[in-house]
Parts: structure tokens; sequence; C-alpha cells
């Protein structure tokens, strides 16, 4: 028993390296997969902030630009893009609590009254037979679908802006067809300033929704908008002053605002469009509650934090509540199998792991955003780059080796107290290991 004993314990000694090998978060693997992406593609800087536990730490790497020739850190200050969405539904899910809305309750009536929303008028189709035609030996035939008078028509909820399938478009029609996570820029340096309100209502209603609302996943910033400028409006408050007195405040987020003030704004990074081309930042009206959000790593690991550890409170159960997966979204562009919650994505982080990721990315002009977690492992992850090149790849790259150290360091510290419950081990081999 003697010699079994020793020689379980020195496999625990050779092992014991492992232990502690996550405790320096940002790891060789970490920042080779960091740097390979700042010296690519003429990207500028980047910052990233992970959590691990109780561990939380926060790497910069890069230059923010040639007039501000200093590495990111946690306090410098990002466009966010659709990472602003997130908020603005857990807004939703706040006044939910409070008993202002219904999720599954019309906008209609919270809209003012010379506005009007689109509607799904349902059909009744029928075939017709074009007589004397024929083709093939066959009747020709065709399909007539016309509105159904015995049917209302359905309109949009606040469950279907919340989590993109209310059926209406990305961008307000009329205004541009630009995609936040693909366009860089040559069109319009700045495409959302002075886009007001009346604009967006405007836009909207000129729209056909061609499928029923809440049947199907489209992801939305003007029905993100929608539900933003209602959630101010019922406050008789603008955006901004509702978010800093029921999210960002109360969680700390004192940098994490639709402007910039004067005061920060020497910590404020300039954006790079694809090419590394220095661009304009970009300011939001209407649009603001979809992606106008301007935060630090700081501030959005305090919200990542906030996601992780959920209390009783009610920002904790307005998070529960907008984590929850509610429909497919087939053939999604990560390749992964995913579904939509309210604002955030829900995957799987990779082939062989069913460990399921929420997470969210976002972009402007000149900055590309991605934050993920997942509370089973308390693990989270922030990425903000002033490049408009995507960093999810590399988001997603660093969260998979993350797991893994992680449950490797799981499986050997279990293997270690498993050990030490099953035997008594010797004193003369046991003191190496705790020293």
């Amino acid at each position: 028993m003697e010699s079994k004993t020793m020689i379980k314990v020195m496999v625990l000694i050779g092992l014991l390296p492992f232990l502690t090998y996550g405790q320096g978060i940002f790891d060789q693997k970490v920042d080779k997969i960091a740097e390979k992406y700042v010296n690519k593609h003429k990207n500028r800087s980047m910052v990233i902030g992970i959590i691990d536990g109780e561990t939380v730490d926060v790497k910069g790497y890069g230059h923010v630009s040639q007039l501000q020739d200093f590495t990111p850190n946690e306090h410098t200050i990002f466009e966010i893009g659709e990472l602003s969405s997130v908020f603005t539904t857990s807004m939703l899910m706040l006044e939910v609590q409070k008993g202002s809305f219904a999720l599954d309750e019309s906008i209609n009536t919270y809209l003012p009254s010379d506005i009007r929303m689109p509607v799904y008028q349902p059909f009744v189709c029928h075939i017709e037979t074009e007589m004397g035609v024929v083709a093939a030996g066959h009747e020709r035939v065709r399909m007539v679908c016309e509105p159904d008078p015995y049917q209302m028509p359905l309109s949009v909820s606040f469950c279907d802006l919340a989590s993109h399938t209310s059926g209406l478009p990305n961008t307000p029609h009329g205004l541009n067809s630009w995609n936040p996570l693909r366009w860089t820029g040559k069109q319009s340096k700045d495409p959302y300033n002075a886009y007001s309100r009346s604009a967006l209502y405007e836009h909207l209603y000129g729209y056909v929704l061609s499928l029923p609302p809440g049947s199907f996943y489209q992801y939305s910033e003007a029905g993100v908008a929608l539900l933003g400028n209602i959630l101010a409006d019922y406050n008789y408050k603008p955006y901004a002053e509702l978010l800093r007195e029921n999210l960002t405040y109360p969680l700390g987020m004192f940098d994490t605002d639709i402007e910039v003030p004067a005061s920060k704004s020497n910590r404020f990074a300039g954006g790079h469009d694809r090419k590394g081309k220095l661009t304009e930042h970009w300011h939001y009206e209407a649009m603001a509650p979809a992606a106008g959000l301007r935060s630090t790593a700081g501030d959005m690991l305090r919200f990542l934090r906030a996601n992780l550890e959920l209390g009783e409170d009610p920002i904790s159960e307005a998070f529960r509540q907008v984590q929850q997966p509610r429909i497919d979204v087939p053939k999604h562009k990560t390749g992964r199998f995913t579904m939509g919650a309210y604002g955030w994505f829900v995957s799987l982080l990779s082939e062989k792991s069913n460990l399921p990721i929420t997470w969210i990315n976002g972009g402007t002009g000149g900055f590309r955003s991605f934050m993920a977690f997942n509370r089973d492992r308390n693990i989270a992850i922030v990425i903000l780059s002033n490049s408009a090149n995507s960093v999810d790849k590399i988001g997603f790259e660093i969260l998979e080796h993350l797991v893994e150290q992680k449950d490797h360091r799981f499986v050997i510290e279990s293997i270690f107290d498993e050990e030490l419950n099953q035997e008594k081990i010797p004193e003369i081999y046991f003191l190496p290991v705790r020293s």
C-alpha cells in the first residue's frame, strides 16, 4: 500500500503545475490570438477583459491610433454598437416586472396617436384553374392569395421587438441598406446622425410584414430602436437618462452612455476602417437604443459579472429573463447551432463541446465588439476593438481555450481531492505537494 500511495502522490506532484496554470488568465495562447489580430488587416488596437471565477483581468494590445499613441486599457472608451441592444431589452424586462407592459401586449397602444405601425394581414389562398390551357397533359393552375376577411390583422408585440421576431427590417426602409456588422463607412461617414424619431416612425409605417410577427427570427435594429423609444416615452424621460437610472448607475457603469463628455474625450478611442484609416465617430438619436452606446472594458465586465451572478433583485431578474432562448436562428453565420434570446444569442461553443454560450457582437463604422459568458463555468469575456474587422472568431477561440483550461484544472483538482480523501498519505510525501 505504501508503494502504491507513493506512486499516486508522485503523479499528483507531476500534475501540480496545471493547478495554478490558469491564475494568470492572459497566458501565451491568449496573447498569441490577440496579437495576431492586432498585427493583421491593419487593425490598430483592442482590449480584452476576462472573468474566470473570482479572477478578473484586463489587457490591451496595440496602440489606439497615430494621434493616441497608447495601449488601450479598462478605462479606454469604445463605440460598442449592437451590444447596446441588450441594455434596452433588459430595461423592457424591468418594466414588465413593474407591470407597465406585458410581453405579449401589442405596442400600438403605447405609440403616439398619429403613428401607425405595420401589421400582418393573414391571407387565404385558393387554386384557380385556367380552363382550356394544357401543359404536359395537365391543366395549368395558379395560386391566388387574398386578405382573409375572417381574420384580424396581427400586430407587433413587445416580445417580438425584443427577440427580433417582429418582421421589421434591420434598418428603417428608406434610410439606407447599412448593416453595421459588414459596412465600413464609405457611403456615409455618420449615417445615423440627426436621424429622428419621426423619421423612424415614418419609414417603418411604409414597411409590409411578409410573415406573422413572432414566427421567425430576423435581426432588426429598427425594432430594438423602436422598443427603446417606447420605453423612454412611457417614462417621460430621454433614453439616456432612463438607462442611467435603471441600469448603468446601479451597476457602477459610469463610463457607459450615448455621449462622451468633454472631460472624458481624451479616453475616447478613434475608430478605423478595414484598411486602417481613421474614421469619424458615429452619433445616434432615434437609433441609439439599438447601437448607440459607448463604454469601456471595465464597465462591460461589471455588466457581465451582473449577468453571471444573478440574485433576487430586479436587475438580476431582468437579466435572467433576457438570457432565455426563445427561437431558433437558422443558418447562423458562425456555423454553430444558435437560438435567439431577448437580444442575446445562445450558441454551442464548439463541435466537441455542448457548452451553451450566451453572447452578442456589435460594430459601427470604425469599431467592433464582442461579449459572451457561461454561468455554469462562471466565465465571461469582452473584446472591444477600434478597427472595423470582426473580433467574433477570436472571441470564441479564446473562450474555447479558457474553458478547456478551466475544465482541465477541475479534473486535476478532483483527482487531488479524491486521493487525499481516500488514503492517508505519509507526511514525507504530502509536504512537497502542499509547499
